[in-house]
Order: C-alpha cells, then sequence, then structure tokens
C-alpha cells in the first residue's frame, strides 16, 4: 500500500548532492562511460544517467 502511495504522487527533481566512493576498477569503468560521451561528461551526470537508463530498462521489462 505503501509503494501505491509513493508511485501515485508525482514528483519533482530536486537538487541534492550524495557522497559515493568508488574502487578502481569502478573509477575505471566512470572514465569509459566520460570518454564514450553517451551518457554526459561528468561524474554526477554520468551516474544519474545511468541510473535513468537502467530504471527505463526495469520497467520495461516488467511490462512483459
Amino acid at each position: 500500500m505503501a509503494e501505491e502511495k509513493l508511485q501515485a504522487r508525482p514528483t519533482s527533481p530536486r537538487p541534492g548532492k550524495v557522497v559515493v566512493r568508488f574502487d578502481q576498477q569502478q573509477r575505471k569503468l566512470l572514465d569509459f562511460l566520460r570518454a564514450e560521451k553517451k551518457f554526459g561528461s561528468e561524474d554526477g551526470e554520468i551516474i544519474r544517467n545511468v541510473v535513468l537508463d537502467y530504471l527505463k530498462q526495469q520497467k520495461r521489462q516488467s511490462k512483459r
């Protein structure tokens, strides 16, 4: 029931900061994605766009 209420409420973007730590392998992946320029050019932008793309894919898979 709580999930239904969360999904029914419209959400609006709000600025926020999150501090994260990356290991060497994750850093290399982030550098690769930055060079590829598909998800953006800054760390925060890349992470945000990767998460949004992942959620979009999950939504498509759940509709099947």
